[in-house]
């Protein structure tokens, strides 16, 4: 996990490993980060302790000990322990931390709240790691088609992480294994001190056989997180401490070259910064060998391990360049790694993510990195996940089966040991989702739907149906709006859907959309945006029928006006119960006695055709005003302009069976009846 000590390059190596022989007490075990023998110790201590207060402390450090050590699990209960003792604030914080490293998502969002109110000072970090948990929530429902598969002929007992792929395919990594070189045990972790090490890749596929990679790199202290030249004949690695009587407890960047006889020559350390007193470790060299990534805790960071940049220059590396603040947290950015395409991947636990460590990715743009982003589950977990290595970066084309595939690190329950290697392939087949929302217009005139549209709202616990077209037109999903009017379900590709909202007051909409011909190569879901808007049923309001056009002076309908009616028909369809009464009105313009006849005999038509479509006869009633209703100033003696007489040339309809209507649609543009020739 990133606690350990080349997973994140913090690991301070014991300064006194030796010592007197005297026994030491807990606490001083805990500052020596000799975590493995504190844990016992701590708790004797604990349970010969009779003050509460003190006990929560000596409760408070076991969980302590056994976080740092990467063991969450046992952790949680301890935070507890402390926290039912009276233990400061803290606890309640690192109780939320690890609640959330254990995917306990809702619990951790609890005790962060707890921790907000017992620190106000501190909200602004409770309410962003709140935050970081809801999307865990929230990602935790996507879906996503990646194979993932534990290494398990590679993993052991211990920790394996930080996998290179050379380009035979054979793999090398780190690991604290215990043929590791040297006799000690590391007080951190309670393994061996890491080496590198190697495995052969099959002709099948798959890895066998473990080897220590070099004897020449690697020695009794700790080496990993190696990366290569282009050619293979350099080689750049995490050391961490020294052997002898000048012990340098710091981790650095070493260098070695292949020698032209075999083997590799004696390591040296890169000097990056004026200082050598903080760790630095994590390197990755450019394909082109013209600049280094790495992460270090160096002064004038934005907190933690930071990641930084150094370029080669007529054959010394310049002065490091932190990534800046797009990059780099007030906590850890570390394990950069560059694909093909430019794009950077790197671990962090400042983001928002799932847990402990996630990998991000920031793709080029413009000479920098832009905005990471979290690759989600399951290649990331409320455990640690980082190291990440590519084989495949991208698809070739539509056609290739694979999008991306890989192999990275992880201490996430189920693995062989404490820090497992893990290989994935992500399918190049397109998810997707519908993302729908379902809104009612709000209108100038509240109690007026004919007057002007000014915005639109979210409709809340509308009842959303999803069916399939197909063999019994089967039901996706039946769900309800949020609040938002939000609403969505899984869908699959090449499939054809109808979606439906409907809401006690309001009449049915419904609408359909398709997935067929839709392909994404660079994202993997792809969202499907349906829009439904409900009309509202207002009572006593006549509702006018936009653009119903009949020939001049004549009651045939003009084929532009079918679009219109079709629409109609297919709100009738939906909304099977009511009954409508359709109106038709005429202009001033001659008799009234006409007016009425030809009103009438419009009216008719439009209830002729929605009849044609299926619609029952008994569920539309046709009725003719003429003239006797204008909306405007247009009667008899007065001279109007033709836009003005075409407003009063209109059909409408009102729902009967409800005494109620629906909001008028008037036109945004006049059209008006063609004179006869």
């Amino acid at each position: 996990m990133y606690l350990y000590l080349l997973a994140v390059s913090i690991m301070v190596l014991l300064a006194s490993c030796g010592g007197s022989g005297k026994v030491k007490n807990g606490m001083t075990l805990f500052d020596e980060k000799n975590y493995t023998l504190a844990i016992p110790q701590l708790k004797n201590e604990y349970k010969e302790q009779q003050v509460p207060l003190l006990r929560g402390e000596k409760a408070f450090y076991v969980a302590e000990s056994y976080r740092l050590s990467g063991n969450t699990k046992d952790a949680e209960g301890w935070y507890a322990e402390a926290i039912k003792q009276g233990y400061d604030a803290i606890a309640t914080y690192n109780y939320a931390i690890t609640l959330k490293a254990n995917e306990k998502y809702k619990l951790a969002i609890e005790q962060f709240t707890n921790f907000a109110r017992l620190e106000p000072f501190s909200k602004e970090k409770a309410f962003e790691q709140i935050k970081s948990c809801n999307l865990a929530l929230k990602w935790i429902k996507e879906r996503v088609s990646l194979d993932l598969q534990n290494l398990t002929a590679i993993n052991s007992n211990g920790s394996e992480y930080a996998p290179v792929v050379l380009p035979s395919g054979d793999l090398v990594f780190t690991s604290d294994r215990i043929d590791a070189t040297g006799n000690d045990t590391y007080g951190w972790t309670g393994e061996k001190y890491s080496d590198l090490y190697l495995s052969k890749k099959q002709t099948n596929g798959s890895f066998s056989g473990v080897v220590n990679y070099s004897p020449e790199l690697n020695s009794g202290v700790n080496e990993g997180t190696i990366t290569f030249s282009r050619d293979g004949n350099e080689v750049y690695f995490t050391r961490c401490g020294s052997q002898g009587k000048d012990k340098d407890d710091y981790c650095a960047i070493f260098v070695s070259r292949l020698q032209s006889l075999g083997g590799w020559s004696s390591p040296e350390k890169i000097k990056l910064f004026d200082a050598d007193t903080f760790n630095v470790g994590h390197p990755f060299l450019s394909k082109d060998g013209k600049y280094l990534l790495f992460a270090a805790e160096a002064p004038g960071g934005y907190g933690g391990k930071d990641l930084y940049i150094t370029f080669l220059q007529a054959g010394t590396w310049t002065s490091p360049k932190n990534l800046g603040v797009d990059i780099n947290t007030p906590g850890n950015e570390v394990f950069p790694y560059i694909d093909e395409t430019g794009t950077l991947y790197f671990s962090s636990d400042g983001h928002d993510g799932l847990g402990g460590l996630d990998i991000f990715s920031a793709p080029a743009s413009g000479g920098v990195w832009s905005k990471p982003e979290n690759l989600k589950i399951p290649i990331n977990s409320g455990a640690d996940d980082y190291g990440l290595w590519l084989t495949k970066a991208k698809p070739k084309d539509a056609n290739d089966p694979v999008r991306m595939s890989g192999f990275f690190s992880s201490n996430r329950p189920g693995g062989a040991g404490k820090d497992d290697i893990y290989m994935f392939q992500l399918s190049n087949e397109n998810l997707f989702v519908l993302e729908g929302v379902i809104l009612e217009k709000i209108f100038a005139d509240p109690s007026d739907p004919n007057s002007k549209v000014i915005d639109f709202q979210p409709v809340n616990e509308a009842n959303i149906t999803v069916k399939k077209y197909g063999p019994g037109f089967p039901v996706v999903a039946n769900i309800n709006s949020d609040k938002f009017g939000r609403f969505g379900c899984d869908l699959v590709k090449e499939s054809d859907y109808y979606v439906s909202g409907e809401k006690e007051g309001f009449l049915k909409q419904s609408a359909n959309f398709s997935t067929k011909g839709l392909r994404d190569l660079k994202n993997i879901t792809i969202p499907v945006k349906v829009r439904l808007i409900v009309e509202r049923i207002y009572q006593d309001r006549e509702i006018v029928i936009p653009n119903i056009y009949y020939d001049y002076d004549k009651t045939t309908l003009r084929p532009e006006s079918f679009p219109v009616l079709d629409t109609l028909y297919s709100l009738f369809a939906e909304n099977p119960t009511i009954v409508v009464e359709i109106g038709a009105h005429t202009d001033s313009r001659g008799s009234t006695e006409y007016n009425i006849i030809l009103s009438q005999g419009r009216a008719a038509s439009v209830v002729k055709y929605l009849v044609s479509k299926g619609i029952p006869a008994q569920r539309l009633k046709a009725v003719g005003y003429g003239e006797s209703k204008p909306i405007n100033k247009c009667v008899d003696g007065v001279e109007c302009t033709e836009e003005e007489y075409q407003l009063n040339r209109r059909t409408t309809f009102k729902i009967l069976s409800e005494t109620f209507n629906l909001e008028s649609i008037t036109p945004e543009d006049i059209r008006i009846d063609p004179k006869k020739p």
